[in-house]
């Protein structure tokens, strides 16, 4: 069988991560798999390392323009997929008009909440939405999320029949191959220039504003001024990745006279060679859906504090494995910092139940698998 996946971007990103992942653990000798995309990205490299061909598609202006869509509908022609597998909303969107005109099947991924894209992107999914073959939400939330907002408006037969096609396959990691890569590697806390007695904070992904660094870096500028002075030093942020709020997040670093206990990384390849040099791992976004920075950091055992928009998460449970923070609250978010730095114990607890956590339900092999069953029922269908 052949799947075509065709995404909006190669870039980092968790969606990328995860369509990367999962194509380093399909059965290839059961599938063939072929990448579309729009813009170019450090997964490029990665994918064609796999030996999997890619197709890059541009416009004569924009990437919505007639003419990338012409292109797209006569590559996808060309390539007679058995199934196309969408992801992002502008591959979704695009995708899912192409496999009607050629009567293919498409199934579409959600890798965050359709409730905080713009009212405009939603009009164009609800006007869509009785196309795809099936929805892939890759988390609860999400999935509830999606629900919430997009089939609530439909009429109750419509309803019924998104709700059937709607599944649930979780994003998982790779942790064989992570493992494997950081004893090959051998990187220590002084190869980033942490000392072994610093209590460094991690943090992983786009340095853009739906992430919301500037709340972390509050919170981290609220929990050193708990301390006592002669800890300040030993006391360290370490943010993994690139984007365009990287000059503004350091200005405010300088303005909040923490620069020196900051380190920014750059864009990285390998990300998670930094998670076994962190004492604990926070995310501070506007919205996330089942991030992979997130699994990745729990298969390391890292005591997780992530904002969240109400009290379920679909891997924290609140106290018990990490913490949960409302959005833009910097400082309960300093207070558990402080909470986890003086409270060894609790970061030991949490650590086990983190590893244990990770190994029972964010296996990718076990999504690769439900991804080629439903790859399957598509084309059945």
């Amino acid at each position: 069988m052949r799947v075509v996946h065709f995404i909006t971007s190669l870039k980092i990103g968790g969606a990328e991560a995860a369509l990367y992942n999962l194509l380093k653990n399909f059965d290839h000798t059961q599938n063939e798999h072929i990448i579309i995309y729009f813009y170019m990205g450090e997964n490029f490299n990665k994918i064609k390392q796999l030996g999997i061909k890619t197709y890059k598609i541009d416009g004569l202006i924009s990437i919505y323009d007639p003419f990338a869509l012409i292109k797209i509908l006569l590559l996808i022609k060309k390539l007679k997929p058995d199934v196309l597998h969408t992801a992002l909303w502008s591959a979704n969107i695009l995708g899912r008009i192409v496999a009607k005109l050629l009567n293919i099947p498409v199934i579409c991924d959600y890798h965050g909440n359709v409730s905080s894209q713009s009212k405009l992107r939603n009009l164009l999914e609800q006007k869509t939405i009785k196309i795809p073959t099936y929805f892939v939400a890759v988390s609860k939330s999400v999935k509830k999320d999606f629900e919430e907002t997009l089939t609530s408006k439909c009429n109750k037969k419509l309803q019924n029949t998104i709700l059937q096609k709607l599944i649930l396959i979780q994003n998982g990691i790779d942790m064989d191959s992570i493992m494997q890569q950081i004893c090959t590697n051998n990187i220590n806390r002084k190869s980033f220039g942490f000392d072994e007695n610093d209590f460094v904070i991690g943090t992983v992904g786009r340095l853009e504003p739906i992430k919301s660094y500037n709340i972390l870096l509050l919170a981290f500028a609220e929990f050193i001024k708990k301390l006592p002075s002669e800890n300040h030093t030993n006391i360290k942020l370490c943010i993994v990745g690139g984007g365009s709020e990287m000059e503004n997040l350091k200005k405010l670093a300088e303005k909040l006279n923490i620069a020196k206990n900051i380190y920014f990384t750059g864009m990285q390849a390998n990300s998670f060679n930094f998670y076994p040099n962190f004492d604990c791992f926070a995310l501070s976004s506007q919205s996330e859906g089942l991030s992979i920075a997130l699994l990745e950091a729990l298969s390391f055992g890292l005591p997780i504090i992530t904002t969240h928009s109400n009290t379920e998460h679909d891997v924290i449970v609140n106290g018990k494995n990490g913490f949960l923070i409302k959005i833009n609250d910097f400082k309960d978010l300093a207070e558990k910092l402080f909470l986890l730095y003086y409270n060894p114990n609790l970061k030991n607890r949490m650590k086990a139940e983190n590893i244990a956590l990770a190994n029972r339900n964010f296996d990718i092999k076990a999504s690769a698998k439900l991804f080629e069953s439903l790859y399957q029922k598509a084309k059945r269908s």
